[in-house]
Protein backbone atom coordinates (compact mmCIF):
# COMPACT_ATOMS: atom_id res chain seq x y z
CA UNK A 1 0.00 0.00 0.00
CA UNK A 2 2.10 2.92 -1.20
CA UNK A 3 2.06 6.07 0.68
CA UNK A 4 1.68 3.88 4.19
CA UNK A 5 4.15 6.24 5.82
CA UNK A 6 4.33 9.52 5.58
CA UNK A 7 7.76 11.40 5.48
CA UNK A 8 9.31 7.68 4.29
CA UNK A 9 12.17 8.15 1.79
CA UNK A 10 12.61 5.50 -1.57
CA UNK A 11 14.69 3.59 0.17
CA UNK A 12 15.82 0.34 -0.79
CA UNK A 13 16.18 -2.95 1.53
CA UNK A 14 19.70 -2.81 2.09
CA UNK A 15 20.78 -6.53 0.79
CA UNK A 16 17.30 -7.34 -0.14
CA UNK A 17 14.61 -6.59 -2.33
CA UNK A 18 12.19 -3.60 -2.36
CA UNK A 19 10.59 -1.76 0.38
CA UNK A 20 7.82 -2.95 2.10
CA UNK A 21 4.88 -1.65 0.74
CA UNK A 22 2.39 -3.45 3.56
CA UNK A 23 4.23 -1.92 6.50
CA UNK A 24 0.92 -1.50 8.59
CA UNK A 25 2.33 -0.56 10.48
CA UNK A 26 5.16 -3.84 22.69
CA UNK A 27 6.52 -5.46 26.56
CA UNK A 28 7.24 -7.02 29.18
CA UNK A 29 9.55 -10.21 28.78
CA UNK A 30 10.77 -13.12 30.11
CA UNK A 31 13.22 -11.04 32.05
CA UNK A 32 16.54 -10.87 29.54
CA UNK A 33 19.35 -10.33 32.03
CA UNK A 34 20.35 -7.40 29.26
CA UNK A 35 17.23 -5.54 29.90
CA UNK A 36 17.66 -2.44 31.96
CA UNK A 37 15.46 -1.81 34.84
CA UNK A 38 12.41 -0.07 34.34
CA UNK A 39 11.54 2.95 36.44
CA UNK A 40 7.86 4.72 37.11
CA UNK A 41 6.83 1.37 35.98
CA UNK A 42 2.85 2.34 37.17
CA UNK A 43 3.21 4.77 33.56
CA UNK A 44 5.42 2.47 31.62
CA UNK A 45 2.02 1.35 30.03
CA UNK A 46 3.49 1.49 26.29
CA UNK A 47 5.42 0.81 23.50
CA UNK A 48 6.83 2.72 20.53
CA UNK A 49 7.22 1.58 16.61
CA UNK A 50 10.82 3.68 15.49
CA UNK A 51 10.63 4.00 11.35
CA UNK A 52 14.37 3.31 10.17
CA UNK A 53 13.57 6.17 7.92
CA UNK A 54 12.99 8.79 10.51
CA UNK A 55 15.16 6.83 13.64
CA UNK A 56 16.86 10.01 15.14
CA UNK A 57 13.02 12.12 15.54
CA UNK A 58 11.74 9.05 16.94
CA UNK A 59 14.25 8.07 18.87
CA UNK A 60 14.43 11.78 20.53
CA UNK A 61 10.35 11.89 20.85
CA UNK A 62 10.52 8.24 22.65
CA UNK A 63 13.68 9.31 24.93
CA UNK A 64 11.82 12.70 25.93
CA UNK A 65 8.31 10.39 27.05
CA UNK A 66 10.36 7.69 28.24
CA UNK A 67 8.02 7.53 31.13
CA UNK A 68 5.04 6.17 29.35
CA UNK A 69 7.44 3.88 27.40
CA UNK A 70 9.19 0.26 28.50
CA UNK A 71 10.21 -1.11 24.66
CA UNK A 72 11.17 0.75 21.13
CA UNK A 73 10.98 -1.39 18.37
CA UNK A 74 12.79 0.03 15.62
CA UNK A 75 12.23 -1.13 11.79
CA UNK A 76 15.20 -2.80 11.15
CA UNK A 77 15.03 -5.39 10.01
CA UNK A 78 13.51 -7.85 6.72
CA UNK A 79 13.13 -11.28 6.53
CA UNK A 80 13.14 -13.61 3.49
CA UNK A 81 13.01 -17.40 4.16
CA UNK A 82 16.70 -17.61 3.20
CA UNK A 83 17.85 -14.43 5.07
CA UNK A 84 17.60 -11.45 7.70
CA UNK A 85 18.42 -8.17 5.82
CA UNK A 86 19.40 -4.63 7.89
CA UNK A 87 17.33 -1.75 6.46
CA UNK A 88 19.24 1.51 6.83
CA UNK A 89 20.89 1.94 10.08
CA UNK A 90 20.19 -0.92 11.15
CA UNK A 91 21.24 -1.85 14.68
CA UNK A 92 22.79 1.28 14.99
CA UNK A 93 24.47 1.13 19.02
CA UNK A 94 24.05 5.29 19.13
CA UNK A 95 20.26 4.98 18.72
CA UNK A 96 20.35 1.26 20.98
CA UNK A 97 22.95 3.00 23.50
CA UNK A 98 20.30 6.02 23.51
CA UNK A 99 17.45 4.02 24.33
CA UNK A 100 18.66 1.91 26.90
CA UNK A 101 20.03 4.89 28.80
CA UNK A 102 16.27 5.97 28.81
CA UNK A 103 15.78 2.35 30.81
CA UNK A 104 13.83 1.50 27.33
CA UNK A 105 14.19 -2.68 26.02
CA UNK A 106 15.18 -2.50 22.67
CA UNK A 107 13.03 -5.34 20.41
CA UNK A 108 13.89 -4.52 16.81
CA UNK A 109 11.17 -5.13 14.49
CA UNK A 110 11.76 -8.02 11.70
CA UNK A 111 9.39 -7.73 8.62
CA UNK A 112 8.98 -10.49 5.82
CA UNK A 113 8.55 -10.35 2.19
CA UNK A 114 7.26 -14.05 2.02
CA UNK A 115 4.18 -14.36 0.11
CA UNK A 116 1.64 -16.75 1.21
CA UNK A 117 2.99 -19.30 -1.17
CA UNK A 118 6.55 -18.66 0.12
CA UNK A 119 5.50 -19.08 4.04
CA UNK A 120 4.13 -22.61 3.31
CA UNK A 121 6.83 -23.61 1.60
CA UNK A 122 9.18 -22.39 3.84
CA UNK A 123 7.92 -22.76 7.27
CA UNK A 124 6.04 -25.99 6.44
CA UNK A 125 9.24 -27.94 6.41
CA UNK A 126 10.79 -28.69 9.89
CA UNK A 127 14.46 -27.87 8.49
CA UNK A 128 13.72 -24.85 6.74
CA UNK A 129 11.70 -23.42 9.41
CA UNK A 130 14.42 -24.04 11.58
CA UNK A 131 17.36 -22.36 9.30
CA UNK A 132 14.71 -19.32 9.34
CA UNK A 133 14.56 -19.23 13.13
CA UNK A 134 18.25 -19.52 13.61
CA UNK A 135 18.83 -16.64 11.19
CA UNK A 136 15.73 -14.36 13.74
CA UNK A 137 17.91 -15.66 16.44
CA UNK A 138 21.08 -14.70 15.20
CA UNK A 139 20.00 -11.15 14.45
CA UNK A 140 19.24 -10.92 18.01
CA UNK A 141 22.41 -12.30 19.69
CA UNK A 142 24.45 -10.61 17.27
CA UNK A 143 22.63 -6.55 17.78
CA UNK A 144 22.75 -7.13 21.53
CA UNK A 145 18.97 -7.06 21.97
CA UNK A 146 16.36 -7.80 24.16
CA UNK A 147 14.24 -9.68 22.02
CA UNK A 148 12.48 -9.51 18.67
CA UNK A 149 8.94 -8.36 17.39
CA UNK A 150 7.70 -10.59 13.89
CA UNK A 151 5.19 -8.28 11.65
CA UNK A 152 4.89 -11.06 9.44
CA UNK A 153 2.26 -9.04 7.43
CA UNK A 154 2.13 -10.30 3.72
CA UNK A 155 1.13 -13.47 4.90
CA UNK A 156 -2.50 -12.42 5.11
CA UNK A 157 -2.13 -11.49 1.09
CA UNK A 158 -4.64 -14.34 -0.33
CA UNK A 159 -8.15 -14.44 -1.08
CA UNK A 160 -8.24 -18.51 -0.97
CA UNK A 161 -9.47 -19.56 2.79
CA UNK A 162 -7.49 -22.84 2.37
CA UNK A 163 -4.82 -21.23 1.91
CA UNK A 164 -4.92 -19.22 4.37
CA UNK A 165 -5.39 -22.35 6.83
CA UNK A 166 -1.98 -23.69 5.62
CA UNK A 167 -0.41 -20.22 6.09
CA UNK A 168 -2.22 -20.01 9.76
CA UNK A 169 -0.67 -23.74 10.68
CA UNK A 170 2.90 -22.81 9.19
CA UNK A 171 3.27 -19.33 10.90
CA UNK A 172 1.92 -20.64 14.33
CA UNK A 173 4.59 -23.52 14.03
CA UNK A 174 7.15 -20.58 13.51
CA UNK A 175 5.95 -18.63 16.35
CA UNK A 176 6.47 -21.76 18.55
CA UNK A 177 9.59 -22.40 17.69
CA UNK A 178 10.79 -18.55 17.41
CA UNK A 179 9.92 -18.11 20.64
CA UNK A 180 11.30 -20.96 22.49
CA UNK A 181 14.49 -20.31 20.50
CA UNK A 182 14.57 -16.60 21.85
CA UNK A 183 13.30 -17.78 25.47
CA UNK A 184 16.58 -20.12 25.58
CA UNK A 185 18.48 -16.82 24.82
CA UNK A 186 16.69 -14.89 27.64
CA UNK A 187 15.32 -12.81 25.26
CA UNK A 188 11.40 -11.72 24.96
CA UNK A 189 9.46 -12.58 21.91
CA UNK A 190 6.93 -10.33 20.12
CA UNK A 191 4.45 -10.98 17.56
CA UNK A 192 2.61 -8.09 15.58
CA UNK A 193 -0.94 -9.10 14.18
CA UNK A 194 -3.53 -7.82 12.15
CA UNK A 195 -6.99 -6.90 13.27
CA UNK A 196 -9.83 -9.53 13.74
CA UNK A 197 -12.89 -9.17 15.30
CA UNK A 198 -13.97 -12.99 14.81
CA UNK A 199 -13.18 -16.77 13.48
CA UNK A 200 -14.28 -16.39 10.39
CA UNK A 201 -11.64 -16.49 7.54
CA UNK A 202 -13.44 -13.20 5.53
CA UNK A 203 -11.85 -11.32 3.35
CA UNK A 204 -10.75 -7.40 4.59
CA UNK A 205 -10.39 -4.54 1.99
CA UNK A 206 -11.07 -6.74 -0.55
CA UNK A 207 -7.46 -8.31 -0.67
CA UNK A 208 -6.39 -9.74 3.50
CA UNK A 209 -7.17 -12.64 5.37
CA UNK A 210 -6.60 -11.76 8.88
CA UNK A 211 -7.16 -15.34 10.05
CA UNK A 212 -3.57 -16.27 9.27
CA UNK A 213 -2.85 -15.32 12.37
CA UNK A 214 -4.22 -17.81 14.89
CA UNK A 215 -4.44 -15.42 18.24
CA UNK A 216 -4.89 -18.46 20.34
CA UNK A 217 -1.60 -20.19 19.38
CA UNK A 218 0.02 -17.13 19.32
CA UNK A 219 -0.85 -16.29 22.77
CA UNK A 220 0.35 -19.30 23.99
CA UNK A 221 3.60 -18.75 22.82
CA UNK A 222 4.61 -14.83 23.03
CA UNK A 223 5.32 -12.89 25.62
CA UNK A 224 3.33 -9.98 24.29
CA UNK A 225 0.90 -9.75 21.27
CA UNK A 226 0.55 -6.60 19.31
CA UNK A 227 -2.79 -6.08 17.56
CA UNK A 228 -2.85 -3.33 14.54
CA UNK A 229 -5.84 -1.41 15.46
CA UNK A 230 -6.01 0.56 12.53
CA UNK A 231 -6.16 0.77 8.59
CA UNK A 232 -9.77 -0.07 9.00
CA UNK A 233 -10.34 2.42 6.44
CA UNK A 234 -7.33 3.50 3.75
CA UNK A 235 -6.74 3.73 -0.08
CA UNK A 236 -8.85 1.87 -1.87
CA UNK A 237 -11.99 2.17 0.96
CA UNK A 238 -14.39 4.78 1.15
CA UNK A 239 -13.16 8.01 3.51
CA UNK A 240 -13.33 7.41 7.42
CA UNK A 241 -11.39 6.97 10.58
CA UNK A 242 -7.84 4.84 10.46
CA UNK A 243 -9.73 2.99 13.31
CA UNK A 244 -12.87 3.66 14.51
CA UNK A 245 -13.52 3.67 18.20
CA UNK A 246 -16.24 0.80 17.70
CA UNK A 247 -14.40 -1.22 15.34
CA UNK A 248 -11.48 -0.99 18.04
CA UNK A 249 -13.41 -2.36 20.57
CA UNK A 250 -14.65 -5.14 18.65
CA UNK A 251 -10.86 -5.94 18.25
CA UNK A 252 -10.40 -5.47 21.49
CA UNK A 253 -13.15 -7.94 22.89
CA UNK A 254 -12.28 -10.62 20.24
CA UNK A 255 -8.20 -10.48 21.40
CA UNK A 256 -9.60 -10.57 25.36
CA UNK A 257 -10.97 -14.09 24.24
CA UNK A 258 -7.95 -15.48 22.90
CA UNK A 259 -5.07 -14.29 24.56
CA UNK A 260 -4.35 -13.63 27.87
CA UNK A 261 -5.38 -9.73 28.30
CA UNK A 262 -1.82 -9.26 30.23
CA UNK A 263 -0.05 -9.99 26.92
CA UNK A 264 -1.61 -7.91 25.19
CA UNK A 265 -0.61 -4.23 23.62
CA UNK A 266 -3.37 -2.45 20.97
CA UNK A 267 -1.55 -0.84 18.32
CA UNK A 268 -2.69 2.55 18.20
CA UNK A 269 -2.18 4.94 14.92
CA UNK A 270 -0.73 8.28 15.02
CA UNK A 271 -1.39 9.13 11.09
CA UNK A 272 -4.11 9.90 9.29
CA UNK A 273 -5.26 9.91 5.43
CA UNK A 274 -6.19 12.40 3.54
CA UNK A 275 -9.19 11.18 0.82
CA UNK A 276 -10.25 12.37 -2.71
CA UNK A 277 -13.13 9.57 -3.23
CA UNK A 278 -11.40 6.14 -2.52
CA UNK A 279 -8.08 7.58 -3.21
CA UNK A 280 -6.19 8.29 -0.43
CA UNK A 281 -2.98 9.94 0.76
CA UNK A 282 -1.05 9.52 4.32
CA UNK A 283 -0.09 12.06 6.51
CA UNK A 284 0.96 12.73 10.20
CA UNK A 285 -1.25 13.97 12.60
CA UNK A 286 1.25 17.27 12.71
CA UNK A 287 0.60 17.31 8.93
CA UNK A 288 -3.17 16.99 8.78
CA UNK A 289 -3.17 20.14 11.93
CA UNK A 290 -1.04 22.15 9.26
CA UNK A 291 -3.39 21.50 5.97
CA UNK A 292 -6.47 22.14 7.53
CA UNK A 293 -4.97 25.72 9.09
CA UNK A 294 -4.00 26.04 5.44
CA UNK A 295 -7.00 25.81 3.83
CA UNK A 296 -9.19 27.42 6.64
CA UNK A 297 -10.92 24.38 7.35
CA UNK A 298 -12.60 23.62 10.71
CA UNK A 299 -11.76 20.15 12.59
CA UNK A 300 -14.65 18.61 14.67
CA UNK A 301 -14.14 15.75 16.68
CA UNK A 302 -16.37 12.54 15.87
CA UNK A 303 -18.34 11.55 18.57
CA UNK A 304 -18.99 8.08 17.38
CA UNK A 305 -15.45 7.18 15.80
CA UNK A 306 -13.71 9.35 18.17
CA UNK A 307 -11.72 10.73 16.23
CA UNK A 308 -11.06 14.20 14.39
CA UNK A 309 -11.74 15.02 10.76
CA UNK A 310 -12.68 17.48 8.44
CA UNK A 311 -13.24 18.16 4.76
CA UNK A 312 -11.65 21.26 2.45
CA UNK A 313 -11.63 22.01 -1.17
CA UNK A 314 -8.66 21.89 -3.78
CA UNK A 315 -8.52 21.60 -7.31
CA UNK A 316 -12.53 21.52 -7.58
CA UNK A 317 -12.37 18.26 -5.37
CA UNK A 318 -13.62 17.48 -1.56
CA UNK A 319 -11.06 16.09 0.60
CA UNK A 320 -11.95 14.35 3.36
CA UNK A 321 -9.02 13.83 6.55
CA UNK A 322 -9.28 11.72 9.50
CA UNK A 323 -6.69 11.60 11.50
CA UNK A 324 -5.37 10.78 14.88
CA UNK A 325 -4.45 13.63 18.22
CA UNK A 326 -3.82 13.54 21.97
CA UNK A 327 -7.48 12.60 22.44
CA UNK A 328 -8.43 10.08 20.15
CA UNK A 329 -4.85 8.38 21.28
CA UNK A 330 -5.87 8.33 25.10
CA UNK A 331 -8.98 7.42 24.18
CA UNK A 332 -7.93 3.97 22.80
CA UNK A 333 -5.25 3.59 25.43
CA UNK A 334 -8.27 3.80 28.03
CA UNK A 335 -9.97 1.36 26.00
CA UNK A 336 -7.07 -1.37 25.92
CA UNK A 337 -6.43 -0.84 30.03
CA UNK A 338 -9.96 -1.55 30.50
CA UNK A 339 -9.72 -4.94 28.91
CA UNK A 340 -6.65 -5.77 31.29
CA UNK A 341 -4.50 -5.25 28.76
CA UNK A 342 -1.03 -4.64 29.20
CA UNK A 343 -1.45 -1.48 27.10
CA UNK A 344 -0.68 0.19 23.83
CA UNK A 345 2.34 0.21 21.28
CA UNK A 346 2.08 3.48 19.05
CA UNK A 347 2.56 3.57 15.18
CA UNK A 348 5.00 5.39 14.87
CA UNK A 349 6.77 7.64 17.23
CA UNK A 350 8.43 10.91 16.15
CA UNK A 351 6.55 12.20 13.46
CA UNK A 352 3.49 13.58 15.55
CA UNK A 353 2.59 16.29 17.33
CA UNK A 354 4.80 16.45 20.65
CA UNK A 355 1.80 18.41 22.66
CA UNK A 356 -0.08 14.64 22.05
CA UNK A 357 2.03 13.19 24.88
CA UNK A 358 0.52 15.58 27.48
CA UNK A 359 -3.10 14.06 27.12
CA UNK A 360 -1.72 10.15 26.35
CA UNK A 361 0.43 10.77 29.50
CA UNK A 362 -2.66 12.11 31.63
CA UNK A 363 -4.41 8.80 29.92
CA UNK A 364 -1.91 6.29 30.89
CA UNK A 365 -1.48 7.53 34.63
CA UNK A 366 -5.23 7.33 35.40
CA UNK A 367 -5.49 3.95 33.91
CA UNK A 368 -2.38 2.79 35.36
Amino acid sequence: MPGRHPGRPRHRVVGAGLVLALLLGLLSSVSPSSAPPATAATARTSSAWLPYWSISASTTSVVANRHLFHTASPFWYQASCSSVSGYQGAGDSGIVKRLRGAGLRVVPTVTSTMTPAQAISCLSSTTSRRAHVDRLVGTARRGGFDGLDLNYEHLALTKDPATARRVRAAFSALVTDTCAALHKAAKTCVVTVMPRTDDTSSLWRGKLIPAVYDYAAIGAKADRVRVMAYDQHAPGTTAGPVGGFAWTQRIARYTASKVPPRKVEIGAPMYGRDWVGTSATTLTGRAARDLAARHGARITYHPQHRAPTFSYRSGGRTHVVWFSDGRSLAERHTLARSHGFAGSAFWAVGQEDPAVWATVGTAVRAAA
